[in-house]
């Protein structure tokens, strides 16, 4: 994998979301899971519809990838809170979740990682912003913001 793709499996299960202060991906580490794993698939779902009356911006993100090494551990970042997560089909434990980052372990050789997150909408730094007018409260606008 090169380091595009290490990159995007960072910040792709973010779903787009709001700032969640995590640790820094290190180079080495970039470099580790590049060797272990190969990103086959990327799906993100983000759902909008909870701004227009409410706050939330829900995401589904599924990463479909290979392990070179069966039984490995790495893990993915995630700039959004954690609702619930699924490696293989099995529940991640809470304890395997800290912010920003989701702990894989027991890989297989084909994996598929599912996370459903949700973001309280934004005002500042990046993620959905929501513009409401304040004479009628109609939702006027959506933006999707990435800090520079």
């Amino acid at each position: 994998m090169n380091a595009h793709k290490s990159k995007i499996i960072s910040s792709i299960v973010g779903c787009m979301s709001g700032y969640v202060t995590t640790p820094s991906l290190t180079q080495t580490e970039a470099a580790a899971r590049a060797a272990l794993i190969s990103v086959q698939e990327y799906q993100v779902v983000v759902d909008l519809s909870g701004l227009v009356d409410g706050s939330e911006v829900r995401c589904s993100s599924t990463i479909r990838f290979r392990s070179h090494d069966t039984g490995a551990q790495t893990f993915v970042d995630c700039a959004a809170q954690v609702v619930s997560a699924r490696l293989n089909d099995e529940s991640i434990a809470a304890s395997a979740i800290a912010p920003g980052r989701i702990g894989l372990t027991d890989l297989k050789e084909q994996n598929e990682l599912v996370v459903e997150s949700v973001q309280a909408e934004t005002a500042t730094d990046f993620g959905v912003h929501k513009a409401v007018d304040p004479a009628d409260g109609n939702v006027l606008r959506m933006d999707l913001v990435r800090a520079g």
